[in-house]
Parts: C-alpha cells; sequence; structure tokens
C-alpha cells in the first residue's frame, strides 16, 4: 500500500457496535515497520497528523494540551531512537482523538437521557397517584406507601443529578461513553430505589436500638435519600455495616467499586 493510500485508509470511518464513527487509524504503525531507522520520516508525519487532528477539538483546550503531551512524549522518544516507545504514545494520543470523536457524535444520545430521566420522574408521580388512590382501601400497602413518596421522589432526584452530572462532566471532557448509556438512563429508578430503601434500613434501625426512637423532623432522611440516590457508594456501605452489625463479620463489599465510580 502506498503512503497515500494509507494516510486515505487512516481515517476511513470504522464500525464501532452498531453505528459507525470516523475514528482515526493510523495504519502504517506496526512494530515491524516502526523498528526500522528508515521509517522515522514516517513517524514524523503520522504525529503531524494525530496533532493536526487533536486541532480539531480547539475548543477544549485541556483535551488538545492532553493530546499534545503524549506527541510530544512520542517525538523525544524518536530522537533517543526508541521507536517503540514513541508508537504507544501516539496510539495513546490517537486513542483520545477517538474518544473525543464519539463523544462528539452522541449528542443525540445525551439528549435521549435527558428526556428518559423526565420519563422516570412522569411514571413515579403515576405511581403515586396509583397507590394514594388505594390508601382508602383495605390494602395495606396501599396506606404504607404514601409515608415513602417523599423519599423515593428525593432518590429519584438524586439520581437524575448524578446522571446529568456524568453526563456533562463526560461531555465538556469529551471522553463520553455511550456504553454507559444504559447506566445513565436507569440511573434515576435506581437512585429512587435506593434512597427509599435506605430510609428504611435507618428507621429499622432506630427502631431495633429503641422502640421510642423517632426522628421528629424528616429533613435528615430526605438528604440522606437524596445522597443514596446519588451514588451507590453510600447504599452498598450502609447495607455491609447493617449486614455485620445483624451476623457479624467483615463486610464484603468494601473493596469492590461500583459502575458510578468509574463514569463520574
Amino acid at each position: 500500500m502506498s503512503e497515500e493510500e494509507q494516510h486515505e485508509a487512516a481515517y476511513e470511518p470504522q464500525p464501532t457496535g452498531r453505528r459507525e464513527f470516523p475514528l482515526i487509524r493510523l495504519t502504517g504503525l506496526s512494530d515491524a515497520e516502526a523498528r526500522g531507522g528508515d521509517d522515522l520520516p514516517m513517524l514524523y508525519r503520522r504525529l503531524a497528523e494525530v496533532e493536526e487532528a487533536a486541532q480539531e477539538f480547539a475548543h477544549n483546550p485541556g483535551f488538545v494540551r492532553s493530546v499534545l503531551a503524549h506527541t510530544a512524549r512520542a517525538r523525544k522518544l524518536l530522537v533517543g531512537a526508541s521507536a517503540n516507545e514513541a508508537v504507544a504514545e501516539m496510539n495513546m494520543a490517537v486513542s483520545l482523538i477517538n474518544q473525543a470523536i464519539i463523544s462528539d457524535e452522541t449528542k443525540d444520545m445525551r439528549w435521549r437521557i435527558f428526556f428518559v430521566s423526565l420519563v422516570w420522574f412522569g411514571a413515579l408521580l403515576g405511581m403515586e397517584y396509583g397507590f394514594r388512590s388505594m390508601a382508602d382501601s383495605d390494602l395495606s400497602l396501599g396506606k404504607f406507601l404514601p409515608d415513602l413518596w417523599q423519599y423515593l421522589w428525593l432518590g429519584m432526584l438524586g439520581g437524575v443529578t448524578s446522571s446529568w452530572w456524568g453526563m456533562v462532566r463526560h461531555a465538556r471532557s469529551l471522553s463520553f461513553d455511550p456504553s454507559y448509556s444504559t447506566w445513565y438512563m436507569l440511573k434515576p429508578a435506581m437512585g429512587a430505589i435506593m434512597g427509599g430503601v435506605a430510609v428504611l434500613i435507618i428507621q429499622m434501625v432506630l427502631l431495633a436500638l429503641s422502640r421510642e426512637a423517632k426522628i421528629d423532623h424528616n429533613h435528615l432522611l430526605l438528604i440522606i435519600a437524596f445522597l443514596f440516590g446519588f451514588s451507590e457508594r453510600f447504599m452498598l456501605r450502609l447495607i455491609d455495616r447493617v449486614m455485620g452489625a445483624l451476623f457479624g463479620g467483615n463486610g464484603s463489599m468494601r473493596g469492590g467499586k461500583d459502575d458510578s465510580e468509574s463514569i463520574s
């Protein structure tokens, strides 16, 4: 393949899942070619191409600086005749640019996640209306749930806040990963569930400590519901401590990481 053909192939749209993105693929950087001293001009040309591609995202100076930092290290390594290490640095720069391309091409997905969050609020409103209409009946479930709705709302608000904050943060840094779209879409529902369950656990613990123990004002419980809806870490730690208090031994969740740590 000639140099011109390699250059054209390097910027052909590459398939990623069900959607194609115009990713960069530097086809001329095989290990065998990189080890040859005669290929140094080609490596410098590839570096220039990567730096030029980074300038497409000049609206994000921090991102451009991170890419240029890799290419600058690659140039220093080439001066020291360390072609393999230079290629590794160049590939890291290309990986950042490809992630930025994917992030920029998935704006429509972020809008869908935003509207799905609003749908969750509508679903919770409908569920509350339905269960409150059961409160006058003989169904004990309908009489019990109305006291829990305020915590479900705050838990869902925490989940939506976490989802939107994560999207905005990663979109600004050009690192939004569409493979996490399911997490973003389900986060409001998970937040409502975890916020409500967290309040029930705390109330259960207070009741176990003392029959007369109660919280006069529910502001603290509302804040707790929001925090537990915002992050699964709080929920895992609470369950871990409650299980340890009830059954003894060290909890098994303390060493784990939940998805929200990697996303947000």
